[in-house]
């Protein structure tokens, strides 16, 4: 089965280099076909990994009026 979309993965601040390299290791035998094309990467999924926590965009919607949620969904 092919992944499309985004991983978000928030991890400390404090992650060190082995760390962040099985973390990327264990994403890779989790999910099969990461890459998609090739030769471009068309169809593949992106991986984002930064501090914990909800990224600010997602903050400022839940300020706005009348918003009772947000949900971030891979495609």
């Amino acid at each position: 089965m092919a992944v499309r979309g985004t991983i978000h993965i928030a991890v400390s601040e404090r992650i060190n280099v082995a760390q962040l390299t099985e973390l990327l290791n264990q994403i890779s035998k989790t999910i099969p076909h990461l890459t998609g094309c090739t030769t471009c990467g068309l169809g593949g999924i992106d991986i984002h990994i930064g501090p914990g926590g909800d990224p600010g965009p997602i903050e400022a919607f839940h300020k706005m009026p009348g918003v009772t949620g947000v949900v971030i969904a891979a495609q």
